[in-house]
């Protein structure tokens, strides 16, 4: 076996931005170790090699990743690419957009590009898509927006009313509502 077998390490390639970010794709998710490196480097190279990246390929695990890498790595030095990507939004990537505008954007603007989009879903669709695209927000707004828009109970909705940190006055009125008992049927 060559050396040109062995599949690269962490070790090996951190100090790479372009391998790192090859490396970054090749796993199951993005790891605590590899955010940690791609800290490391310069944000706005990062920014512009994620950017091209992602308008490069037509392959969704890739693109999914590089929105990973803005909401974990980059945040609002993002913003406006974020921004941008909501302007000629993709179906595909509501979740993974989600999570990069939610540490990228002012929390009020990045939850009405995020409310837009959920109102559009089926019921089955919302109750897929809530939970991953709001809990990153943990804020009254998504309680707010959970009372409109929750028609029929899901595990999904409580756990994402949960992170939300609901006061006891509020779960007390949510209890106190006497279409409570149909959330359960």
């Amino acid at each position: 076996m060559s050396d040109n077998d062995i599949a690269p390490t962490l070790e090996s390639v951190k100090y790479d931005l372009e391998l790192l970010l090859d490396f970054s794709i090749t796993r199951w998710f993005l790891e605590d170790e590899v955010i940690y490196a791609l800290n490391q480097h310069d944000k706005a190279s990062l920014l512009n090699s994620v950017k091209y990246r992602f308008y490069d390929t037509v392959n969704y695990e890739v693109k999914s990743r590089m929105l990973e890498i803005i909401a974990d790595v980059l945040g609002d030095i993002a913003s406006d690419w974020v921004r941008e990507l909501w302007d000629n939004y993709d179906d595909d990537f509501l979740i993974q957009l989600s999570w990069a505008t939610s540490s990228s954007l002012p929390a009020k603007e990045g939850l009405e590009y995020i409310f837009g989009k959920l109102q559009s879903l089926s019921d089955i669709e919302l109750i897929m898509s809530v939970f991953s695209c709001l809990h990153r927000f943990r804020s009254n707004e998504v309680l707010d927006w959970i009372e409109i828009n929750c028609r029929t109970f899901h595990d999904n909705w409580g756990r994402l009313a949960a992170l939300c940190f609901p006061t006891w006055e509020r779960m007390k009125a949510w209890l106190a509502k006497d279409d409570l008992l149909a959330w359960w049927h």
